[in-house]
């Protein structure tokens, strides 16, 4: 697996240490946020448009590799802001990781294209229609949420509770089905 690393220095690899819980508005102190997705959203979308989706996926293999900012939008005051993850307490860390299973079931929409899952604010990896992916966290309170390729992000996302040792698997489709 990749290691991907956000601009504070979190790397997901071995077990993510990333934490968004302490996550709070810059204007008003707000801890309650919809996930808007990546930067650079508009741009991707209509290069795509221009050059066609199969082009746009070649011209942009590494851009959907690379770690982005995930934006949010504040549900308190409506400010829209980049949200970098921080490393987690020790008071959030488990003693032993937590397998996440996560499986993309199979469908017509989008089926060409890979869909990018994100733990905690940071990229974990592009999967593909039809597969699963599996990778640890090391941290209690989890947020799993999906974006399209051009990181635009898909309804709501599933917050859980990780525990030592455990196997946690997840199904989505366009929205999480568990």
């Amino acid at each position: 697996m990749e290691q991907n690393t956000t601009e504070s220095g979190i790397t997901h690899s071995s077990g993510s240490r990333a934490s968004v819980k302490d996550l709070k508005c810059p204007r008003c102190g707000g801890d309650d946020f919809k996930i808007v997705g990546a930067e650079g959203t508009a741009k991707r979308v209509f290069m795509s448009l221009l050059t066609g989706p199969f082009i746009y996926k070649w011209l942009y293999k590494k851009t959907i590799a690379a770690p982005w900012p995930i934006y949010y939008k504040c549900k308190k005051c409506g400010l829209k802001f980049a949200g970098e993850p921080a490393e987690a307490s020790n008071e959030e860390l488990l003693s032993a990781p937590c397998i996440i299973q996560f499986e993309r079931v199979s469908g017509m929409f989008g089926a060409a294209m890979p869909q990018i899952v994100h733990l905690n604010g940071v990229k974990i990896a592009p999967v593909k229609n039809g597969k699963t992916m599996t990778f640890p966290t090391l941290v209690k309170h989890n947020v799993i949420f999906v974006t399209d390729h051009f990181g635009t992000a898909f309804a709501a996302p599933r917050t859980f509770e990780a525990k030592p040792g455990e196997t946690v698997r997840i199904r989505f489709k366009r929205k999480f089905l568990d």
